[in-house]
């Protein structure tokens, strides 16, 4: 049966063993998770582009709770307010990485007028639906003046378009193989 803290939380083995412990969770889910494993702990908050970083944590435990809303900050002061919790500016500080915020990258290719096709690429601190991401590269393309008196449904049957979605898991493998090339190729280059 693993301990327990004075609120009746578990203690994780990891963060008794000296090893920091990061939790990241849902927007949805972070007020019951921080009633549950941190009930006095503040929250702090910090804008990162249209989407705001929850943190909270305990430096005894080792432990850090934090979430990614994609709402104005207005907006969590207000829900975290209603919740009776307390708040200020911030953000936990979490070495190894675990608070790096990443995208979803939606990039969209489609017949264009021209030789080649073209490309569209936006990031989301949400993940999107493709019609939602359909319905933002048209109205773009509507209020730059590329298309008139077109409607979506026109402009997906002739640009036949192709929507890809990359969740954050798959930019970090991105990253991470890019990195590795990196070295690799820094190593190689050391050689010569």
């Amino acid at each position: 049966m693993p301990e327990r803290d004075v609120a009746g939380s578990a203690i994780c083995q990891p963060c008794k063993m000296g090893r920091a412990m990061n939790l990241r969770v849902p927007y949805s889910d972070f007020v019951r998770e921080l009633r549950q494993r941190l009930p006095l702990a503040e929250v702090y908050l910090e804008r990162s582009g249209m989407a705001v970083i929850l943190t909270a944590g305990d430096v005894a435990a080792g432990f850090t709770l934090l979430s990614l809303a994609p709402v104005p900050l207005s907006e969590v002061q207000e829900m975290l307010t209603s919740e009776g919790l307390s708040f200020r500016p911030g953000r936990w500080f979490v070495p190894d990485g675990a608070t790096q915020i990443l995208p979803h990258v939606v990039a969209i290719s489609y017949r264009s007028g021209e030789d080649k096709p073209g490309l569209w690429v936006e990031a989301y601190p949400y993940k999107p639906t493709p019609g939602h991401a359909l319905g933002r590269l048209f109205d773009e393309l509507t209020s730059d003046g590329y298309l008139e008196n077109s409607s979506l449904d026109d402009f997906i049957r002739l640009a036949e378009p192709n929507v890809v979605i990359l969740d954050p898991e798959e930019l970090s493998t991105f990253m991470a193989a890019f990195s590795e090339t990196l070295l690799q190729s820094a190593v190689l280059f050391d050689r010569d």
